[in-house]
């Protein structure tokens, strides 16, 4: 994943969308389903960006289908000097079949307003402790980032819930303290959630940081992403860390490793650990080690006849309740990545880059559903993980 600047770090959908220059009138927007899965109401973006002067009022944007209106959030990017929008995010939610392709009309600076979205809506709610999603709730300080996830009953734990860094002398980091917050959408579709701030690391070295949270109004997942910018090259690792209580045990777990691997929590000190590495000093392939907490032995690895390359995603399942993950980028990148899991509900993504490098991410996706996830879930963590193809064209 490229390095990109903290002033442009936004957060989209898991959806591709390349940019196009309209003038007042229309432009078509082609989805695509490339990952053969069927998806249905999935959360889809497309970015478009207006010639000068084409669009003034962002309610005279408007999504078809044939002749029907699709329902429809638009945010404005940025504008011209002029004041005319420059730059619009628009998000919606598409039904598409297995490598599929719909067309879709964007209708600019029409004479027929959009109507607003009445059904489904995502509201956020601020307070001075926290910021209400539906039903979850984040912190203002992101050392303490997920407050809620009341589906059915709360299934947060007392755990690190938190992004963390580690440096070069071996010292963790959270990544909190003094921050701003930006509402970038405010929904009904697509709620979007911005922090920025610094952590202090020894010898006065500030590393600044962007956290980014979506949500959604169709599927009841969160992608987090933070973005670390590090010209020094102290950070050696970076992590999210999730608490999650799920009730009594057996607890099931699951990694996607090509055919699938799966076992079984019966108290608090169990745990599973899965282990990527990918580059060039260091052998391909993946790893499971299992056991108690600190002792834990190898149980699966890749071999021959089975793929080198693990995929990141998996579910950690109680009795009632479920979450499926999803870690983007897995393997990709030169470096060694590790999902842990544990019978105290922690679940912590790791990476730790191959060399030394001056910026950091690190974007995983997690899916609140009822247990068993086969059922509870509206989609699946490959689908969730795989964002759906979007092109403009004018």
């Amino acid at each position: 994943m490229r390095p990109i600047s903290l002033l442009t770090a936004i957060l989209a959908l898991p959806v591709t969308g390349i940019a196009a220059h309209a003038a007042p009138g229309t432009l078509a927007v082609v989805v695509r389903e490339t990952a053969g899965i069927r998806r249905g109401n999935f959360p889809t973006q497309a970015q478009v960006h207006l010639a000068r002067g084409a669009l003034q009022d962002i309610s005279k944007l408007r999504l078809l289908s044939g002749e029907d209106e699709v329902p429809m959030q638009a945010s404005i990017g940025s504008r011209w000097p002029d004041g005319s929008i420059r730059q619009v995010e628009l998000n919606f939610n598409t039904s598409i079949a297995p490598l599929g392709e719909l067309r879709y009309l964007v209708e600019v600076g029409g004479a027929v307003p959009a109507r607003p979205v009445s059904s489904e809506r995502l509201d956020l709610i601020e307070s001075s402790d926290g910021l209400q999603v539906g039903k979850l709730r984040f912190a203002r300080q992101p050392a303490a980032l997920l407050q809620s996830v009341a589906f059915g009953h709360e299934i947060v734990g007392d755990g690190l819930n938190a992004f963390s860094i580690v440096d070069a002398n071996g010292a963790t980091y959270l990544l909190g303290g003094d921050v701003a917050i930006e509402i970038v959408k405010p929904g009904p579709l697509a709620v979007q959630i911005r922090y920025t701030g610094a952590v202090q690391l020894p010898d006065d070295y500030a590393v600044p940081f962007v956290i980014t949270l979506e949500v959604p109004n169709s599927k009841s997942w969160v992608k987090y992403e933070a973005r670390i910018e590090d010209p020094r090259r102290r950070v050696r690792e970076v992590a999210f860390n999730t608490s999650f209580r799920l009730g009594q045990f057996p607890w099931v777990w699951d990694f996607g490793t090509g055919n699938g691997s799966y076992g079984a929590f019966r108290n608090a000190n169990d745990s599973a650990v899965l282990t990527q590495v990918f580059g060039s000093l260091q052998p391909i392939g993946w790893q499971i080690s299992t056991g108690p907490q600190g002792s834990e032995r190898l149980y699966e690895q890749a071999t021959a006849d089975r793929p080198a390359q693990a995929t990141g995603w998996g579910h950690l399942q109680g009795a009632a309740r479920a979450v499926a993950f999803a870690f983007e980028e897995f393997g990709r990148r030169p470096g060694k990545y590790s999902i842990a899991l544990d019978g105290n509900g922690q679940v912590v993504f790791r990476f730790t880059p191959e060399h030394p490098v001056t910026a950091h991410s690190i974007s995983v996706y997690e899916h609140y559903v009822a247990s068993p996830a086969a059922l509870g879930a509206a989609t699946s963590p490959v689908a969730m993980s795989s964002p759906l193809v979007v092109t403009l064209e004018p």
